[in-house]
């Protein structure tokens, strides 16, 4: 929740002069990336600690371990996911991705992770085309990010910062809106 204010602190301070614009659009890049960023680390928090970490839920109540490591919770993963390999772990940020890896390790709330994860609207596929775009600047990524701003109607204009400055009440644009969804949803699936 602290990173997500950030960023939405970050993302509203507005462009004073002119010749501020594109320090300003790129912040707003950044507060995307940050976010996307943060909602990976929160969902691989969320799912991993569960498993191994004896957590308690915001409701107060004890997640008893599956496994005894990081590391086991990880090597059962790619096993539900028949990857393998030294590094590489899930799309920890697609809804997805994180409840399958919840549901493979058998975490005790389970239930309540997967109920909030999977909770709809979820921005999280919409946040990926942003900060993929962003990240990997290339035709692929280009033509995904349109067909975004098509499905959501927005205005013209720089391809990143008018869609995610575009307003979207009751929140000033789409990148609060986004933020005050997946608040809602972490607090969902950590109850």
């Amino acid at each position: 929740m602290r990173e997500a204010q950030t960023a939405a602190t970050a993302f509203s301070s507005g462009a004073t002069l002119p010749d501020c614009f594109d320090p300003h659009r790129n912040n707003r890049e950044w507060c995307a990336l940050n976010l996307h960023d943060a909602w990976a680390r929160f969902c691989r928090s969320l799912v991993l600690d569960s498993a191994f970490a004896s957590t308690t839920t915001l409701s107060g109540t004890l997640v008893p371990p599956v496994v005894s490591s990081e590391g086991l919770a990880v090597s059962a993963v790619r096993k539900a996911f028949s990857r393998g390999g030294s590094v590489w772990e899930p799309q920890w940020a697609s809804a997805a991705d994180a409840v399958k890896a919840a549901v493979a390790l058998r975490i005790a709330n389970r239930a309540q992770v997967t109920a909030g994860l999977g909770a709809s609207p979820n921005p999280d596929e919409d946040l990926r085309l942003v900060r993929n775009f962003i990240a990997h600047r290339n035709i692929r990524t280009a033509l995904d990010l349109r067909r975004l701003r098509g499905r959501l109607g927005a205005p013209p204009g720089d391809l990143v910062d008018s869609l995610l400055g575009m307003p979207s009440p009751p929140y000033s644009s789409l990148f609060e809106r986004w933020i005050e969804e997946l608040i809602s949803i972490g607090a969902v699936a950590s109850k």
